[in-house]
C-alpha cells in the first residue's frame, strides 16, 4: 500500500515540475518562505546616511541663497 502511495507522490512531483505554472507557484512559495525582506529595501543605516547627506546639501544651498 505504501509503495503505491509513494509511486503516486513521485508521479505527481514529476508532473508538477514539468508544468511551468506550477513551477512558478513553487518558486514563489519558496521565495516568500525564505526571504524575510524584499531585496529592494534600503537598510536603516543607509537611510540615516542619506538623510544626513540631504540635510547637509540643504544647509549648503540655504547658505548659498543667503550670500
Amino acid at each position: 500500500m505504501n509503495n503505491i502511495i509513494l509511486k503516486y507522490c513521485v508521479l505527481f512531483f514529476i508532473l508538477s515540475i514539468s508544468n511551468p505554472e506550477i513551477r512558478k507557484l513553487i518558486a514563489r512559495a519558496i521565495n516568500k518562505r525564505y526571504t524575510s525582506t524584499p531585496t529592494n529595501t534600503i537598510p536603516p543605516v543607509e537611510i540615516v546616511y542619506l538623510n544626513k547627506k540631504a540635510s547637509a546639501i540643504r544647509a549648503m544651498e540655504s547658505r548659498e541663497k543667503n550670500k
